[in-house]
Formats: structure tokens, C-alpha cells, sequence
């Protein structure tokens, strides 16, 4: 691992007292936005693909995430196997935090993209692999060894339903406690709620990710100067419906506690999240969808009630840890409760003082 890596990780996985430095000001920095924008990236994507993603996952997620792992087999000790590495944003932090990462990508344009950063870094404990969507499930189980971190971070809502229940299956399979890999978990992060309204991911127009493909398409067509309308509309063009679909895929759309049910094959989401609460519920949208929710006497962890998941799950390794992780997502809904009511009050009040 190079100086600088090994630097980084030390700070991560210490008590975060002390800011981490940006990657803003890194000597390599700069070649790495010149490769960016050789390839045609705007300004506002350089920032974000060199170091404001990355940035922002040591600042937001990084801290609580690693929490979740004990004192005697912290996140320094563990690999991660990444699915969906993508230019490798918030994969350079992962270098940063454990012990080494194997990340995985289908997009030769993407994977030759964190190639680049990997060279540009000296990211030592990364390994690249780039293979067709069949391919990744099994490659990334066999990468695992006990302890390991699944990482799907802002990758589920890329996929295909096929797609996306073959890979949560697939790893849920592998993270049987009596015959699969020991100790491995699954961290889920940055992923848009397919519940929601609002839409901050893809067209930022509120219900639209949650259309079916024919009534989007048509509704795109109404509205051509939306947000990547002209781009599914072309592909509708050049690939029919099947086309169409595929694309709004890739670009990105919703996923929800349904498709953990299913990929887990009914399974009590409460026994398996073990990190429920890294976003709270601040906002509005957050409010209004987690109130229904409870309202509604709908268990689920309270991680499926807000706009952005992030949360962390692993398989209980008898009834007794189930049943603590249970309590702790009860106990967890009854704080999110009290904070969804004061918000609500003021939602309320809001709309009793606007025209």
C-alpha cells in the first residue's frame, strides 16, 4: 500500500477526531482531472468523480459504518468486494478504511476510469476486475474471505430487476452462517427509494423513477426537455421497448424493502440490518414516507423509509442474535417515531402559513 493509503486508513479507522484531508489538493489530483475532462467531463462531474464523492463518504457514512464493526475485528482487518466500482469515487475511501478491496465493474469505460485513479493514487490494495453482468456475483463470492464487506454502493438502482435479485440472492446465499463465509456483510449505500417522491438521482421530477417503463415512456414523450428525456426517448428509437427499458435502468431507477424480502426469500429484514440509521429523516419527503410507514404498522427497518439508504446487514448466526438486532430496530422505529412527529408539526404548520 503506498504512503499516503496507509496514512489515510490510519486516520479512518481511528476515532475520527481529526478532519480528513480533501483529496482536493493532492498532487495527483489534478493529472487525474485532466483525464476526466480529455473524456469530456464538465467541471461539476470532475469535482465530484475526483474527490467530493470520496470526500463525502469519510465525511457522511465512513464513521458509522465502521462502528458497526467490533474492536476485535475492525473495518482495518476486513476486505471489501465491491460490485459496481464504477470510476471508483467512494472505492478510493474504501482503500482508505480497510485492509484491501476487489472491485468489480461491467463498463470497460468505468473500469479503465479507476484503472486510471488506482495508477494515479497509488492505490496498492486494490484489485480491478472488469466482466459482463452474468459473471459478477460469482467472481465477487469467490473474492470473499470471512469478514468481508459486500459493498453495493449507488449500484442496485443500475441494475435490472433480474439483475439486482440474482446479486442480493447470490450474496445472501454465500453469508449462510453454518456453511457460507463467516462473519461477512453487506453494506447498501446512496441507493434512491423507490417509495419516495422525491427524486434528487435521476430526473429530479418527483415520481417519475417510480413509473412503469410504458407509461414513462410515454410521459417523457409529453415532456421531451425533462431531464435525460431526449437520451431514453433516442433509445426507445434505436432498441423498442426493450431498449428503453434497459437504458432508464442503467441511468438509474428505485429500489425498496420489497426486493430484499424476495431476494431473501421472506426473511424478517428486522433479524438482518444491523446499521438501520445512518440517514435520518430531516427532510420533508423523509417525514411523510416514514410516518405512513409506521402508521401503517409496517415493520421494516427504518433504513426503507427515507429517500437515500444506507445501511449495513448481515445473516444472524442463531435465534439469539437475531433477536437482539430485532430489538434494536424496534427500539431504533420508536426514535424515528418522535422525530417524524416534530417534523410532521412542522410540515403542518408550514402549510397553515402559506398562501
Amino acid at each position: 500500500m503506498s504512503h499516503q493509503a496507509n496514512a489515510v486508513g490510519a486516520a479512518a479507522s481511528s476515532s475520527n477526531t481529526q478532519p480528513l484531508a480533501s483529496l482536493a489538493d493532492h498532487p495527483a489530483t489534478e493529472a487525474f482531472a485532466q483525464e476526466l475532462r480529455s473524456r469530456g467531463y464538465t467541471d461539476a462531474a470532475i469535482a465530484n468523480v475526483s474527490y467530493a464523492r470520496r470526500d463525502r463518504f469519510h465525511r457522511e457514512f465512513g464513521p458509522r459504518m465502521t462502528s458497526a464493526f467490533p474492536e476485535s475485528a475492525p473495518a482495518s482487518t476486513r476486505k471489501v468486494v465491491e460490485i459496481g466500482c464504477g470510476a471508483g469515487s467512494v472505492t478510493h475511501a474504501f482503500t482508505e478504511i480497510f485492509k484491501n478491496v476487489d472491485a468489480f465493474e461491467i463498463d470497460l469505460q468505468m473500469f479503465e476510469l479507476c484503472l486510471e485513479r488506482k495508477k494515479a493514487y497509488g492505490l496498492d490494495n486494490l484489485e480491478l476486475h472488469h466482466l459482463p453482468p452474468a459473471d459478477v456475483v460469482a467472481a465477487a463470492v469467490s473474492a470473499a474471505e470471512p469478514g468481508s464487506v459486500f459493498m453495493l454502493f449507488a449500484v442496485l438502482e443500475h441494475m435490472t430487476e433480474d439483475e439486482r435479485l440474482a446479486t442480493l440472492s447470490g450474496l445472501w446465499k454465500a453469508m449462510d452462517p453454518q456453511t457460507g463465509i463467516p462473519d461477512a456483510h453487506i453494506y447498501v449505500g446512496n441507493t434512491p427509494n423507490r417509495l419516495s417522491w422525491q427524486d434528487l438521482h435521476t430526473h429530479e421530477i418527483p415520481f417519475l423513477i417510480g413509473l412503469p417503463d410504458k407509461t414513462a415512456h410515454r410521459y417523457l414523450g409529453l415532456h421531451p426537455d425533462l431531464k435525460l428525456a431526449s437520451h431514453l426517448l433516442q433509445s426507445h428509437v434505436q432498441g423498442g421497448e426493450e431498449g428503453f427499458a434497459l437504458t432508464r435502468a442503467r441511468r438509474g431507477l428505485g429500489v425498496s424493502f420489497h426486493d430484499f424480502e424476495i431476494a431473501f426469500e421472506g426473511v424478517d429484514l428486522d433479524t438482518c440490518v444491523i446499521l438501520p440509521d445512518i440517514v435520518k429523516p430531516w427532510q420533508s419527503h423523509d417525514a411523510l414516507l416514514m410516518s405512513f410507514l409506521l402508521s401503517e404498522n409496517i415493520k421494516v427497518p427504518v433504513c426503507f423509509g427515507v429517500r437515500d439508504m444506507n445501511f449495513m446487514l448481515k445473516r444472524p448466526r442463531d435465534k439469539a442474535e437475531a433477536d437482539a438486532i430485532r430489538a434494536h430496530n424496534v427500539s431504533i422505529r420508536k426514535t424515528y417515531a418522535t422525530m417524524a412527529a416534530k417534523q410532521l408539526d412542522k410540515i403542518s404548520r408550514d402549510l397553515l402559513a402559506s398562501d
